[in-house]
């Protein structure tokens, strides 16, 4: 997330501000989702987002490892390994949100529901959603 998401400037893309979601699963899809939000919170919103993948139940009941690179060239998730048979979405810049987030953004870990994602189902609770650890980096200056 980033403060200047709600002051961005129209049509400038996602360059002064994004909300990006490493992963959303929604679960009456049976899918999850890497999406990019930017032009603000208002009528101008844009959202894109790559086809949901499929899950299965062995996707639940396990830890993933996700992996979440974000440079000037786009976005790329890898889940459970970093090489390219590992690689689950690859979003260049250019397609959401005409370049990549340029501002400072912070964290959140969160569960959705509701209107897009789906109800909660009484007879599931309780749920769980565990988190073992979350490590950010910052790319190394080049000389």
């Amino acid at each position: 997330m980033t403060d200047k998401m709600s002051d961005s400037t129209v049509g400038n893309g996602a360059v002064d501000g994004a909300e990006i979601d490493i992963i959303e699963v929604v679960p009456h899809e049976k899918a999850y989702y890497t999406t990019i939000h930017w032009d603000g919170y208002g009528d101008n919103l844009k959202s894109a987002h790559p086809d949901g993948k499929r899950i299965n139940n062995s996707f639940y009941g396990t830890y993933h490892d996700l992996w979440f690179l974000w440079d000037k060239g786009g976005y790329k998730l890898y889940m459970d390994g970093t090489d390219s048979t590992h690689l689950v979405y690859d979003m260049p810049g250019k397609d959401y949100g005409k370049g990549t987030c340029q501002v400072p953004c912070y964290l959140k870990i969160t569960a959705e529901y509701g209107t897009w994602a789906g109800s909660i189902v009484p007879e599931q609770l309780p749920a769980h959603f565990y988190v073992d650890y979350v490590r950010v980096y910052k790319e190394k200056k080049k000389h």
